[in-house]
Protein backbone atom coordinates (compact mmCIF):
# COMPACT_ATOMS: atom_id res chain seq x y z
CA UNK A 1 0.00 0.00 0.00
CA UNK A 2 1.16 3.72 -0.56
CA UNK A 3 2.86 5.06 2.13
CA UNK A 4 0.56 7.98 1.75
CA UNK A 5 -2.47 6.76 0.99
CA UNK A 6 -1.93 4.87 4.43
CA UNK A 7 -1.58 8.38 6.56
CA UNK A 8 -4.53 9.57 4.98
CA UNK A 9 -6.62 6.46 5.96
CA UNK A 10 -4.57 7.00 9.43
CA UNK A 11 -4.40 10.32 9.70
CA UNK A 12 -3.42 9.84 13.57
CA UNK A 13 -0.94 6.98 13.25
CA UNK A 14 1.94 9.00 14.33
CA UNK A 15 -0.17 10.48 17.65
CA UNK A 16 -1.20 6.77 18.57
CA UNK A 17 2.64 5.92 18.44
CA UNK A 18 3.27 8.68 20.73
CA UNK A 19 0.30 7.56 22.97
CA UNK A 20 2.07 4.08 23.14
CA UNK A 21 5.35 5.58 23.91
CA UNK A 22 4.29 7.56 26.40
CA UNK A 23 2.16 4.46 28.12
CA UNK A 24 5.81 2.93 27.86
CA UNK A 25 7.19 5.62 30.48
CA UNK A 26 4.25 5.13 32.96
CA UNK A 27 4.16 1.25 32.54
CA UNK A 28 7.85 0.92 33.25
CA UNK A 29 7.68 3.44 35.98
CA UNK A 30 5.43 1.16 38.34
CA UNK A 31 8.64 -0.98 38.50
CA UNK A 32 10.78 1.30 39.75
CA UNK A 33 11.17 1.26 43.87
CA UNK A 34 9.33 3.49 46.04
CA UNK A 35 10.59 7.10 46.63
CA UNK A 36 10.54 8.04 50.38
CA UNK A 37 8.68 9.69 52.13
CA UNK A 38 5.40 10.39 50.73
CA UNK A 39 5.29 7.32 48.64
CA UNK A 40 6.59 4.99 50.66
CA UNK A 41 4.70 6.30 54.02
CA UNK A 42 1.43 6.27 51.73
CA UNK A 43 2.25 2.85 50.57
CA UNK A 44 3.42 1.36 54.07
CA UNK A 45 -0.35 2.94 55.72
CA UNK A 46 -2.17 1.04 53.14
CA UNK A 47 -0.20 -2.34 53.43
CA UNK A 48 -1.23 -2.05 57.09
CA UNK A 49 -4.85 -1.38 56.42
CA UNK A 50 -4.75 -5.03 54.34
CA UNK A 51 -2.59 -7.09 56.32
CA UNK A 52 -4.79 -5.69 60.13
CA UNK A 53 -8.30 -6.09 57.62
CA UNK A 54 -9.12 -2.73 59.33
CA UNK A 55 -9.99 -0.45 56.32
CA UNK A 56 -10.96 2.22 58.84
CA UNK A 57 -8.40 3.25 60.83
CA UNK A 58 -5.38 5.29 59.41
CA UNK A 59 -1.76 4.49 61.18
CA UNK A 60 1.32 6.49 60.45
CA UNK A 61 4.02 5.02 62.03
CA UNK A 62 3.05 4.82 65.54
CA UNK A 63 0.08 7.92 65.47
CA UNK A 64 -3.08 7.90 64.01
CA UNK A 65 -3.16 9.92 60.44
CA UNK A 66 -5.59 12.92 60.41
CA UNK A 67 -4.18 15.01 57.39
CA UNK A 68 -6.06 13.04 54.19
CA UNK A 69 -9.17 11.46 53.93
CA UNK A 70 -9.17 7.38 53.06
CA UNK A 71 -9.61 6.63 49.33
CA UNK A 72 -5.98 6.33 48.20
CA UNK A 73 -5.35 4.35 51.30
CA UNK A 74 -7.88 2.10 50.29
CA UNK A 75 -7.72 1.55 47.04
CA UNK A 76 -3.99 0.86 47.21
CA UNK A 77 -5.24 -1.94 50.11
CA UNK A 78 -7.52 -3.65 47.53
CA UNK A 79 -4.58 -3.29 45.18
CA UNK A 80 -2.37 -5.15 47.65
CA UNK A 81 -5.34 -7.76 48.49
CA UNK A 82 -5.28 -8.40 45.24
CA UNK A 83 -1.84 -8.73 43.63
CA UNK A 84 0.46 -8.79 46.35
CA UNK A 85 2.92 -6.23 48.70
CA UNK A 86 4.72 -5.32 45.11
CA UNK A 87 5.49 -1.68 44.63
CA UNK A 88 3.89 -1.88 41.21
CA UNK A 89 0.73 -3.42 42.90
CA UNK A 90 0.73 0.36 45.03
CA UNK A 91 1.04 2.02 42.22
CA UNK A 92 -1.18 0.36 39.70
CA UNK A 93 -4.72 2.23 40.76
CA UNK A 94 -2.72 5.89 40.51
CA UNK A 95 -2.14 4.84 36.96
CA UNK A 96 -5.63 3.50 36.62
CA UNK A 97 -7.11 6.74 37.85
CA UNK A 98 -4.63 8.56 35.09
CA UNK A 99 -5.54 6.89 32.63
CA UNK A 100 -9.36 8.01 33.36
CA UNK A 101 -8.19 11.16 33.80
CA UNK A 102 -6.98 11.60 30.00
CA UNK A 103 -9.82 10.13 28.91
CA UNK A 104 -12.05 12.49 30.40
CA UNK A 105 -10.04 15.82 29.74
CA UNK A 106 -10.14 14.33 26.21
CA UNK A 107 -13.81 13.87 26.16
CA UNK A 108 -13.93 17.16 28.11
CA UNK A 109 -12.02 18.69 25.33
CA UNK A 110 -14.09 17.58 22.65
CA UNK A 111 -17.34 18.91 24.27
CA UNK A 112 -16.17 22.48 22.78
CA UNK A 113 -13.26 21.49 20.18
CA UNK A 114 -12.61 19.33 17.53
CA UNK A 115 -10.97 15.86 17.98
CA UNK A 116 -7.56 16.78 16.55
CA UNK A 117 -7.03 19.77 19.32
CA UNK A 118 -8.59 17.42 21.91
CA UNK A 119 -6.28 14.51 21.35
CA UNK A 120 -4.02 16.83 22.20
CA UNK A 121 -5.33 18.48 25.09
CA UNK A 122 -5.54 14.78 26.41
CA UNK A 123 -2.18 14.31 25.25
CA UNK A 124 -0.44 17.60 26.72
CA UNK A 125 -2.16 16.62 29.93
CA UNK A 126 -0.79 13.08 30.14
CA UNK A 127 2.61 14.08 28.87
CA UNK A 128 2.84 17.41 31.85
CA UNK A 129 6.06 16.73 33.58
CA UNK A 130 4.48 16.60 36.84
CA UNK A 131 1.50 14.23 36.08
CA UNK A 132 4.17 11.76 34.41
CA UNK A 133 6.07 12.30 38.43
CA UNK A 134 3.08 11.79 39.97
CA UNK A 135 2.65 7.82 37.97
CA UNK A 136 6.12 6.86 39.80
CA UNK A 137 6.22 9.38 43.23
CA UNK A 138 2.81 8.08 44.09
CA UNK A 139 0.91 10.04 46.68
CA UNK A 140 -2.73 10.80 46.75
CA UNK A 141 -2.53 13.39 43.79
CA UNK A 142 -2.83 11.26 40.60
CA UNK A 143 -6.08 9.25 41.74
CA UNK A 144 -7.22 12.95 43.15
CA UNK A 145 -6.92 13.77 39.46
CA UNK A 146 -8.68 11.00 37.97
CA UNK A 147 -11.74 11.82 40.54
CA UNK A 148 -11.53 15.21 39.76
CA UNK A 149 -11.14 15.03 35.84
CA UNK A 150 -13.98 13.10 35.77
CA UNK A 151 -16.03 14.94 37.79
CA UNK A 152 -15.38 17.93 35.62
CA UNK A 153 -16.21 16.53 32.09
CA UNK A 154 -19.01 14.92 33.30
CA UNK A 155 -20.74 18.10 35.03
CA UNK A 156 -19.72 20.40 31.94
CA UNK A 157 -21.80 17.42 29.86
CA UNK A 158 -24.82 18.01 31.78
CA UNK A 159 -24.93 21.75 31.88
CA UNK A 160 -24.64 21.44 28.02
CA UNK A 161 -27.02 18.11 27.58
CA UNK A 162 -28.87 18.48 31.15
CA UNK A 163 -28.66 14.68 30.70
CA UNK A 164 -29.42 12.88 34.52
CA UNK A 165 -26.88 10.04 34.29
CA UNK A 166 -23.96 12.69 33.80
CA UNK A 167 -24.59 14.54 36.78
CA UNK A 168 -24.92 11.19 39.00
CA UNK A 169 -21.25 9.85 37.55
CA UNK A 170 -20.02 13.80 37.76
CA UNK A 171 -21.60 13.29 41.54
CA UNK A 172 -19.69 10.17 42.56
CA UNK A 173 -16.98 11.16 41.27
CA UNK A 174 -17.12 14.55 43.22
CA UNK A 175 -17.46 12.65 46.53
CA UNK A 176 -14.63 10.52 45.67
CA UNK A 177 -12.33 13.17 45.03
CA UNK A 178 -13.42 14.92 48.28
CA UNK A 179 -12.84 11.50 49.49
CA UNK A 180 -9.37 11.23 47.98
CA UNK A 181 -7.69 14.80 49.58
CA UNK A 182 -10.17 16.82 50.75
CA UNK A 183 -11.82 20.10 50.43
CA UNK A 184 -9.66 21.39 47.21
CA UNK A 185 -11.57 18.83 45.13
CA UNK A 186 -14.72 20.71 45.88
CA UNK A 187 -12.76 23.95 45.31
CA UNK A 188 -11.81 23.19 41.91
CA UNK A 189 -15.09 21.51 41.14
CA UNK A 190 -17.03 23.82 42.37
CA UNK A 191 -16.02 27.18 41.08
CA UNK A 192 -15.69 25.46 37.30
CA UNK A 193 -19.35 24.48 37.67
CA UNK A 194 -20.18 27.86 38.85
CA UNK A 195 -18.23 29.40 36.00
CA UNK A 196 -19.79 27.07 33.41
CA UNK A 197 -23.32 28.05 34.30
CA UNK A 198 -22.74 31.59 34.51
CA UNK A 199 -20.96 31.52 30.68
CA UNK A 200 -24.02 29.19 29.63
CA UNK A 201 -26.44 31.47 31.88
CA UNK A 202 -28.38 28.19 33.59
CA UNK A 203 -28.34 29.49 36.84
CA UNK A 204 -31.58 27.69 36.95
CA UNK A 205 -30.12 24.51 37.55
CA UNK A 206 -28.86 25.35 40.89
CA UNK A 207 -32.03 25.54 42.27
CA UNK A 208 -33.85 22.67 40.38
CA UNK A 209 -34.43 18.94 41.67
CA UNK A 210 -31.70 17.96 39.68
CA UNK A 211 -29.49 20.04 41.68
CA UNK A 212 -31.00 17.94 45.13
CA UNK A 213 -30.24 14.70 43.56
CA UNK A 214 -26.25 15.61 42.88
CA UNK A 215 -26.09 17.02 46.59
CA UNK A 216 -27.50 13.14 47.90
CA UNK A 217 -25.44 11.18 45.64
CA UNK A 218 -22.35 13.22 46.88
CA UNK A 219 -23.76 12.71 50.29
CA UNK A 220 -24.36 8.81 49.57
CA UNK A 221 -20.68 8.64 48.42
CA UNK A 222 -18.50 10.40 51.12
CA UNK A 223 -20.97 8.46 54.08
CA UNK A 224 -17.84 5.99 54.29
CA UNK A 225 -15.04 8.16 54.60
CA UNK A 226 -17.28 10.78 57.07
CA UNK A 227 -17.98 7.18 59.16
CA UNK A 228 -14.30 6.19 59.16
CA UNK A 229 -13.54 9.69 60.58
CA UNK A 230 -16.09 9.44 63.18
CA UNK A 231 -15.03 5.78 64.49
CA UNK A 232 -10.93 6.67 64.69
CA UNK A 233 -11.24 10.31 65.85
CA UNK A 234 -14.64 11.62 67.04
CA UNK A 235 -15.46 8.60 69.26
CA UNK A 236 -11.76 9.05 70.81
CA UNK A 237 -11.22 12.57 71.21
CA UNK A 238 -8.59 11.48 73.78
CA UNK A 239 -6.64 11.16 70.99
CA UNK A 240 -3.57 13.73 70.61
CA UNK A 241 -3.37 14.54 66.93
CA UNK A 242 -0.16 17.51 66.74
CA UNK A 243 0.26 18.14 70.37
CA UNK A 244 -3.69 19.39 70.36
CA UNK A 245 -6.59 16.55 71.76
CA UNK A 246 -10.06 16.73 71.58
CA UNK A 247 -10.08 16.35 67.45
CA UNK A 248 -12.64 15.45 65.46
CA UNK A 249 -12.73 13.90 62.10
CA UNK A 250 -16.19 15.44 61.05
CA UNK A 251 -14.69 18.83 61.92
CA UNK A 252 -11.32 18.53 60.19
CA UNK A 253 -12.21 17.40 56.92
CA UNK A 254 -15.37 20.21 56.02
CA UNK A 255 -13.53 22.96 57.91
CA UNK A 256 -9.67 22.80 60.07
CA UNK A 257 -7.44 20.80 56.87
CA UNK A 258 -7.99 23.90 54.71
CA UNK A 259 -7.39 26.25 57.42
CA UNK A 260 -4.97 25.20 58.66
CA UNK A 261 -2.84 24.91 54.78
CA UNK A 262 -3.97 28.41 55.15
CA UNK A 263 -2.82 29.65 58.33
CA UNK A 264 0.40 27.40 58.68
CA UNK A 265 -1.26 26.07 62.09
CA UNK A 266 -0.52 21.99 62.55
CA UNK A 267 1.57 21.28 59.68
CA UNK A 268 3.51 24.61 59.77
CA UNK A 269 4.42 27.02 57.02
CA UNK A 270 6.95 26.11 54.42
CA UNK A 271 6.47 29.28 51.66
CA UNK A 272 4.51 32.67 52.57
CA UNK A 273 5.28 33.20 49.36
CA UNK A 274 2.22 33.75 46.91
CA UNK A 275 4.56 33.18 43.54
CA UNK A 276 5.49 29.49 44.62
CA UNK A 277 3.06 27.96 42.49
CA UNK A 278 4.01 30.65 39.68
CA UNK A 279 7.79 29.17 39.21
CA UNK A 280 6.44 25.67 40.12
CA UNK A 281 4.00 25.75 37.06
CA UNK A 282 7.08 26.40 34.61
CA UNK A 283 8.81 23.34 34.85
CA UNK A 284 5.76 21.10 36.45
CA UNK A 285 3.60 22.08 32.97
CA UNK A 286 7.12 21.03 30.81
CA UNK A 287 7.64 20.74 28.12
CA UNK A 288 4.15 22.60 27.36
CA UNK A 289 4.40 25.64 29.38
CA UNK A 290 4.87 28.00 26.48
CA UNK A 291 1.71 26.97 24.87
CA UNK A 292 -0.33 27.77 28.20
CA UNK A 293 1.51 31.42 28.30
CA UNK A 294 1.09 31.53 24.84
CA UNK A 295 -3.14 30.93 25.01
CA UNK A 296 -3.29 33.17 27.63
CA UNK A 297 -1.57 36.24 25.86
CA UNK A 298 -4.00 35.78 23.23
CA UNK A 299 -7.04 35.46 25.45
CA UNK A 300 -5.83 38.85 27.33
CA UNK A 301 -5.27 40.17 23.73
CA UNK A 302 -9.32 39.40 22.97
CA UNK A 303 -9.99 42.36 21.21
CA UNK A 304 -7.94 41.80 18.45
CA UNK A 305 -9.98 38.56 18.00
CA UNK A 306 -13.75 37.03 18.53
CA UNK A 307 -13.98 34.65 21.33
CA UNK A 308 -16.61 32.09 22.00
CA UNK A 309 -17.74 32.11 25.56
CA UNK A 310 -16.09 28.37 26.72
CA UNK A 311 -12.88 29.43 25.55
CA UNK A 312 -12.61 31.59 28.57
CA UNK A 313 -13.74 28.91 30.53
CA UNK A 314 -10.77 27.45 31.56
CA UNK A 315 -8.86 31.02 31.92
CA UNK A 316 -11.67 31.98 34.65
CA UNK A 317 -11.39 29.08 36.54
CA UNK A 318 -8.22 29.45 37.51
CA UNK A 319 -7.99 33.12 37.80
CA UNK A 320 -10.01 32.76 40.71
CA UNK A 321 -8.95 29.12 41.79
CA UNK A 322 -5.02 30.09 41.55
CA UNK A 323 -4.97 32.80 44.09
CA UNK A 324 -6.71 31.31 46.55
CA UNK A 325 -4.51 28.09 46.69
CA UNK A 326 -1.46 30.97 46.71
CA UNK A 327 -2.45 32.31 49.81
CA UNK A 328 -2.04 28.93 51.85
CA UNK A 329 1.50 28.95 53.82
CA UNK A 330 1.75 25.54 53.49
CA UNK A 331 2.23 24.45 50.02
CA UNK A 332 3.92 21.73 47.92
CA UNK A 333 4.85 21.83 43.76
CA UNK A 334 2.41 18.86 43.59
CA UNK A 335 -0.54 20.49 45.20
CA UNK A 336 -0.77 22.18 41.95
CA UNK A 337 -1.47 18.47 40.15
CA UNK A 338 -5.29 19.36 40.97
CA UNK A 339 -4.77 22.08 37.82
CA UNK A 340 -3.49 20.33 35.49
CA UNK A 341 -6.59 19.41 33.51
CA UNK A 342 -7.00 23.26 33.40
CA UNK A 343 -3.91 24.22 32.27
CA UNK A 344 -4.56 21.49 29.28
CA UNK A 345 -7.77 22.78 28.36
CA UNK A 346 -6.51 26.49 28.25
CA UNK A 347 -4.15 25.39 25.65
CA UNK A 348 -6.88 24.26 23.46
CA UNK A 349 -7.36 27.99 22.40
CA UNK A 350 -3.89 28.06 21.65
CA UNK A 351 -3.70 25.20 19.71
CA UNK A 352 -6.45 26.02 17.29
CA UNK A 353 -4.68 29.30 16.90
CA UNK A 354 -1.48 27.86 15.67
CA UNK A 355 -3.06 24.93 13.22
CA UNK A 356 -4.72 27.50 11.66
CA UNK A 357 -1.67 29.42 10.73
CA UNK A 358 0.67 29.41 7.37
CA UNK A 359 3.60 28.74 10.28
CA UNK A 360 4.20 28.20 13.93
CA UNK A 361 5.04 31.24 15.88
CA UNK A 362 8.71 32.08 16.02
CA UNK A 363 8.86 32.61 19.77
CA UNK A 364 6.83 29.06 19.99
CA UNK A 365 9.22 27.07 17.77
CA UNK A 366 12.34 28.40 18.97
CA UNK A 367 11.01 28.02 23.01
CA UNK A 368 9.88 24.19 21.73
CA UNK A 369 13.53 23.24 19.96
CA UNK A 370 15.25 24.75 23.37
CA UNK A 371 13.53 22.08 25.33
CA UNK A 372 14.24 19.55 22.79
CA UNK A 373 17.51 19.97 22.81
CA UNK A 374 17.80 20.47 27.02
CA UNK A 375 16.17 16.76 27.23
CA UNK A 376 18.80 15.32 24.74
CA UNK A 377 21.14 16.71 26.82
CA UNK A 378 20.02 15.93 30.43
CA UNK A 379 19.04 12.61 29.43
CA UNK A 380 23.25 12.02 28.43
CA UNK A 381 24.27 13.70 31.91
CA UNK A 382 21.37 11.74 33.89
CA UNK A 383 22.61 8.34 32.17
CA UNK A 384 26.72 9.29 32.50
CA UNK A 385 27.47 11.74 34.92
CA UNK A 386 25.34 11.37 37.84
CA UNK A 387 26.78 7.57 39.01
CA UNK A 388 30.31 6.67 39.07
CA UNK A 389 29.16 3.11 37.54
CA UNK A 390 27.65 4.17 34.45
CA UNK A 391 24.73 2.12 33.34
CA UNK A 392 24.62 0.02 30.57
CA UNK A 393 25.43 1.84 27.55
CA UNK A 394 23.49 -0.50 25.20
CA UNK A 395 20.10 1.26 26.83
CA UNK A 396 21.42 4.72 26.33
CA UNK A 397 22.12 4.02 22.58
CA UNK A 398 19.22 2.04 21.84
CA UNK A 399 16.83 4.97 23.18
CA UNK A 400 18.89 7.52 21.54
CA UNK A 401 18.86 5.92 18.16
CA UNK A 402 14.75 5.60 18.40
CA UNK A 403 14.41 8.48 19.08
CA UNK A 404 16.58 10.32 16.50
CA UNK A 405 14.95 7.79 13.89
CA UNK A 406 11.57 9.07 15.13
CA UNK A 407 11.99 12.80 14.85
CA UNK A 408 13.91 11.65 11.34
CA UNK A 409 10.77 10.11 10.61
CA UNK A 410 8.30 12.66 11.57
CA UNK A 411 10.37 15.67 9.52
CA UNK A 412 9.16 13.94 6.35
CA UNK A 413 5.25 13.22 7.36
CA UNK A 414 2.79 16.01 6.01
CA UNK A 415 1.86 17.34 9.12
CA UNK A 416 1.11 20.88 9.22
CA UNK A 417 4.57 22.79 10.94
CA UNK A 418 3.17 23.20 14.35
CA UNK A 419 1.48 20.03 14.90
CA UNK A 420 5.21 18.31 14.01
CA UNK A 421 6.90 20.24 16.52
CA UNK A 422 4.32 18.82 19.13
CA UNK A 423 5.78 15.68 17.61
CA UNK A 424 9.21 16.51 18.61
CA UNK A 425 9.00 17.25 21.96
CA UNK A 426 6.65 14.78 22.94
CA UNK A 427 9.42 12.15 21.41
CA UNK A 428 11.85 14.40 23.55
CA UNK A 429 9.70 14.00 26.64
CA UNK A 430 9.15 9.73 25.72
CA UNK A 431 13.09 9.88 26.00
CA UNK A 432 14.06 11.53 29.16
CA UNK A 433 11.27 10.47 31.03
CA UNK A 434 12.26 6.48 29.98
CA UNK A 435 15.93 7.05 30.96
CA UNK A 436 14.28 8.33 34.53
CA UNK A 437 11.31 5.44 34.91
CA UNK A 438 14.38 2.81 33.90
CA UNK A 439 17.68 3.69 34.98
CA UNK A 440 17.73 6.96 37.00
CA UNK A 441 15.06 6.50 39.98
CA UNK A 442 16.15 2.96 40.42
CA UNK A 443 19.50 3.98 40.52
CA UNK A 444 18.38 6.66 43.13
CA UNK A 445 16.75 4.05 44.97
CA UNK A 446 20.50 2.38 45.80
CA UNK A 447 20.45 5.35 48.18
CA UNK A 448 17.77 4.96 50.39
CA UNK A 449 19.07 2.70 53.28
CA UNK A 450 15.60 1.01 53.92
CA UNK A 451 15.06 -0.48 50.62
CA UNK A 452 18.53 -1.80 50.35
CA UNK A 453 18.73 -3.06 54.09
CA UNK A 454 15.14 -5.12 53.59
CA UNK A 455 16.68 -6.77 49.94
CA UNK A 456 19.82 -8.34 52.27
CA UNK A 457 17.38 -8.58 55.36
CA UNK A 458 14.95 -10.41 53.41
CA UNK A 459 17.65 -13.24 51.60
CA UNK A 460 18.88 -13.44 54.96
CA UNK A 461 18.43 -16.21 57.81
CA UNK A 462 16.99 -13.00 59.85
CA UNK A 463 13.82 -12.62 57.11
CA UNK A 464 11.04 -13.45 59.05
CA UNK A 465 12.36 -11.79 62.71
CA UNK A 466 10.74 -8.32 63.68
CA UNK A 467 13.41 -5.40 63.60
CA UNK A 468 12.91 -2.66 65.78
CA UNK A 469 13.89 1.38 65.98
CA UNK A 470 14.74 3.07 69.10
CA UNK A 471 13.14 6.70 67.34
CA UNK A 472 9.75 7.54 65.56
CA UNK A 473 12.11 8.51 62.97
CA UNK A 474 10.56 7.26 59.68
CA UNK A 475 11.62 4.16 58.02
CA UNK A 476 9.53 3.26 55.48
CA UNK A 477 11.30 1.47 52.50
CA UNK A 478 12.22 -1.03 55.24
CA UNK A 479 8.72 -0.81 56.38
CA UNK A 480 7.67 -1.54 53.10
CA UNK A 481 9.81 -3.89 51.53
CA UNK A 482 10.37 -6.13 54.94
CA UNK A 483 6.47 -6.10 54.85
CA UNK A 484 6.95 -5.74 58.74
CA UNK A 485 6.74 -2.05 60.26
CA UNK A 486 9.17 -1.51 63.00
CA UNK A 487 8.58 -1.31 66.27
CA UNK A 488 9.27 0.92 68.33
CA UNK A 489 12.12 0.12 71.53
CA UNK A 490 12.69 2.58 74.80
CA UNK A 491 16.42 3.31 74.95
CA UNK A 492 15.54 2.23 78.68
CA UNK A 493 14.68 -1.25 77.42
CA UNK A 494 17.82 -1.47 75.35
CA UNK A 495 20.21 -3.60 77.76
CA UNK A 496 17.80 -6.33 78.38
CA UNK A 497 17.41 -6.41 74.37
CA UNK A 498 18.13 -9.10 72.21
CA UNK A 499 17.26 -8.44 68.62
CA UNK A 500 17.14 -6.96 65.41
CA UNK A 501 17.87 -3.05 65.78
CA UNK A 502 17.70 -0.57 62.59
CA UNK A 503 19.47 2.63 63.72
CA UNK A 504 20.80 5.87 62.65
CA UNK A 505 25.10 6.50 63.26
CA UNK A 506 24.70 8.47 66.36
CA UNK A 507 22.64 5.68 67.69
CA UNK A 508 25.42 3.19 66.22
CA UNK A 509 28.50 5.23 67.68
CA UNK A 510 26.35 5.24 71.18
CA UNK A 511 26.26 1.44 70.76
CA UNK A 512 29.91 0.66 70.37
CA UNK A 513 30.90 3.07 73.07
CA UNK A 514 28.34 1.07 75.16
CA UNK A 515 30.53 -2.13 74.78
CA UNK A 516 27.35 -4.13 73.73
CA UNK A 517 28.19 -6.70 71.75
CA UNK A 518 26.27 -7.36 68.10
CA UNK A 519 26.49 -8.38 64.84
CA UNK A 520 26.41 -6.16 61.72
CA UNK A 521 24.10 -7.33 59.54
CA UNK A 522 23.78 -4.54 57.04
CA UNK A 523 25.37 -1.11 56.43
CA UNK A 524 23.93 1.40 53.68
CA UNK A 525 23.88 4.06 52.67
CA UNK A 526 21.01 7.06 53.29
CA UNK A 527 19.90 10.37 51.38
CA UNK A 528 16.39 11.38 51.04
CA UNK A 529 16.15 10.93 47.27
CA UNK A 530 13.01 13.38 47.19
CA UNK A 531 15.46 16.55 48.11
CA UNK A 532 17.92 15.96 45.50
CA UNK A 533 20.35 19.05 45.48
CA UNK A 534 23.84 19.65 43.47
CA UNK A 535 26.21 18.05 46.38
CA UNK A 536 24.33 14.95 46.14
CA UNK A 537 24.04 14.87 42.13
CA UNK A 538 28.00 15.87 42.28
CA UNK A 539 29.61 12.47 42.51
CA UNK A 540 33.02 13.87 43.92
CA UNK A 541 30.96 16.22 47.08
CA UNK A 542 28.08 12.95 47.45
CA UNK A 543 29.49 11.57 50.41
CA UNK A 544 29.02 15.48 51.93
CA UNK A 545 25.61 15.25 52.55
CA UNK A 546 25.17 11.23 52.51
CA UNK A 547 24.97 9.08 56.21
CA UNK A 548 24.93 5.71 56.67
CA UNK A 549 21.95 3.24 58.91
CA UNK A 550 22.57 0.17 60.23
CA UNK A 551 21.22 -3.46 60.58
CA UNK A 552 22.32 -4.84 63.97
CA UNK A 553 21.99 -7.91 65.62
CA UNK A 554 22.29 -7.19 69.41
CA UNK A 555 22.98 -9.58 72.21
CA UNK A 556 22.63 -7.80 75.53
CA UNK A 557 24.25 -11.30 78.11
CA UNK A 558 27.82 -10.55 76.22
CA UNK A 559 30.12 -7.27 76.45
CA UNK A 560 33.20 -7.01 74.20
CA UNK A 561 36.20 -7.44 75.78
CA UNK A 562 38.78 -4.94 75.91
Amino acid sequence: MDQNIFLTKFQFTPQRLLWVGLFMVYLLGLFSPLIENDSAQFAVMAMRMAQENDYLHLIKGFEPYLDKPHMHFWLSALSFELFGFHHWAYRLPSLLMLIVATVSIYRWSNLFYNTRVSQWVAFLFASAQTIILSGIDVRTDAILVGFVSLALYQFSSFIETEKKSALILGSVAAAFAFSTKGQIALLVIGIAILVHLGLRKKWKLLVSHQFLLALFVFSLCISPMLYAYFIQFDQHPELIIRGQGERTGLKFIFWEQSMERLSGEGLGKNSSSYFFFVHSFLWEFLPWTVLFIGGLILTIKRNQQRFQAMELFPYLVLLIVFPLISMAQFKLPHYLNVLMPLFALATAKFITYCFHLEKTPKYVKLFQLLILLLYFTLGMLLFFGIFEERGNSVLFVLLLAISIWSLRAVIHLKFHSFERLLMFNAIGLIFINLILNTYFYPRLAEFQAGYMTAKELNASPYSQSPVYKLTAKHSWALDFYHQRPLKLLKVADLDSFEGLLYVGQEEFDSIKASRKTYDLISKKTQFSVSRLNVKFLNPKTREQVTFYRYLLQLNPSETQSN
